[in-house]
């Protein structure tokens, strides 16, 4: 049974919001990432380690990477570390409890959503960071979500009238 839907009931638009990589060594967290982004309106995929996730970035360029700190014996640090360095970068989100990522995501510039996080949260962060990277690259400033048009994103993901 879908957990998510029942609680999240988005309206995917009739082109995604973009493609994100979810980078994150917990198969459930990570197809729970996954489910809730592509509600969310995004093309989303998941890798487990920081090799799947240079593998597939490589590969699929996302336009947003939501990256879990802790991994299997290793961090997401190296891989922030060389997204730093390029010039077409995608935009990231580090998700984390850890004292150490808020660190990390003040070094890297990168926003971070501690856990436990809010679904509705997350979604509202990532579509921010890529719009705030897109405008970096194009040289515009971002479109600034007034009150009305936040509660009236939130109400059609959630079915809601506004």
């Amino acid at each position: 049974m879908n957990l998510i839907e029942p609680m999240y009931q988005a309206k995917s638009p009739a082109r995604p919001r973009g493609v994100v990589l979810v980078v994150e060594d917990d198969d459930d967290l990570r197809e729970l990432f996954v489910e809730l982004l592509e509600l969310g309106g995004w093309r989303a995929q998941g890798a487990a380690n920081l090799g799947q996730a240079r593998r597939k970035l490589a590969a699929t360029r996302p336009d947003l990477l939501v990256l879990d700190f802790h991994l299997a014996g290793e961090t997401t640090e190296p891989l922030l570390a060389e997204l730093a360095s390029m010039s077409c970068a995608p935009a990231a989100l580090l998700v984390s409890a850890s004292i150490a990522a808020r660190d990390v995501a003040l070094a890297y510039g990168v926003k971070l959503v501690a856990k436990p996080f809010d679904a509705e949260e997350l979604l509202v962060q990532a579509d921010a960071v890529v719009a705030q990277s897109r405008a970096k690259r194009s040289g515009t400033r971002p479109a600034r979500l007034e009150a009305g048009e936040a509660s009236s994103r939130r109400a059609a993901r959630h079915d809601l009238p506004s």
